[in-house]
């Protein structure tokens, strides 16, 4: 092989490695576009959020198994404490009103003979006539027609109870954000039925931020943080402190990372922030760092 082939091939080869270096090189450095707002080594703890409603999300049930007959709600509405949400379909309820209505007239219409009978043996007149046999007898009779009447009307009460009941109202002032079951559809009681629908207040917003068991001890109720919507950080806005549930917990949300290990326990904080700060919903999962430094000073 003469010089010149060799020095072109030995060129060719080292272009290639030198691209090859570059290529990696540029592949390592993250995108500033979605790279997310890494701690840096002062005592700043990252983890991972939940957005939620500031009442919690709130899985709203029927009393009884039943037909859905009316919602009177629809995905997003705002509703307030006590109004309307659905109704369980109460015919078998209603058509028993008719026979109770009845009862009580019936039993009330009974009440004036039974007095008369007792103010008969009672009048002065009959002084002498009348045995104290009698006089219980009639007593007792009246007690009975009265306590019959209390009756038809107390099961006519508990009815109507059992037909109030069947239409479930809003347990809180919030935001519909989910209905699972539509009209004319079979909502169940059982504990293992998905709900009816969900409903939270949104007036501000909660974050529940998992922190890893391993940082636990860096953090403290009460210190500042910040969400960044993830895979935008440039919109961001500072969370204001809620709790600590100081309970060790298994993880539950998976934010999806290749390096995330599944066995992982985390301490969970709560936070809140003003809706209108940052364009996010409900159940969306956000980035957060909390400013432990201070804790870090006290804890070398």
């Amino acid at each position: 092989m003469n010089w010149p082939l060799r020095i072109m091939i030995a060129l060719a080869v080292a272009g290639g490695i030198a691209g090859g270096v570059m290529v990696v090189r540029d592949s390592a450095v993250p995108s500033s576009a979605t790279a997310a707002p890494a701690p840096a080594n002062d005592g700043r703890v990252a983890g991972s959020g939940i957005v939620e409603a500031s009442t919690g999300t709130i899985a709203v049930g029927t009393p009884v198994t039943g037909l859905v007959d009316r919602m009177d709600v629809t995905w997003g509405q705002q509703v307030v404490k006590g109004a309307p949400l659905f109704t369980i379909d109460a015919r078998d309820l209603i058509n028993r009103r008719a026979p109770l209505i009845a009862a009580i007239d019936q039993a009330n219409a009974g009440l004036p003979a039974v007095q008369r009978k007792l103010d008969a043996i009672t009048d002065p007149r009959m002084a002498g006539f009348v045995t104290r046999n009698d006089l219980v007898q009639r007593r007792s009779d009246l007690a009975v027609a009265r306590s019959n009447v209390a009756a038809a009307r107390a099961q006519l009460h508990e009815l109507d109870a059992d037909i109030a009941r069947r239409t479930v109202r809003a347990p809180v002032t919030g935001r519909i954000l989910k209905i699972n079951v539509r009209r004319g559809e079979v909502a169940e009681a059982t504990g293992v039925a998905q709900p009816v629908l969900l409903l939270g207040g949104d007036e501000r917003l909660n974050v529940r931020v998992d922190i890893d068991e391993h940082d636990a001890w860096r953090v403290r109720g009460g210190i500042p943080g910040e969400a960044f919507v993830q895979g935008h950080h440039q919109l961001h806005t500072p969370l204001r402190f809620v709790r600590v549930e100081p309970f060790i917990q298994p993880k539950t949300s998976l934010t999806g990372a290749a390096a995330e290990r599944t066995d992982t326990r985390v301490l969970q904080l709560i936070y809140s922030f003003d809706p209108k700060a940052l364009p996010v919903y409900i159940g969306q999962q956000v980035d957060v760092v909390l400013d432990a430094r201070d804790a870090a000073k006290s804890h070398p």
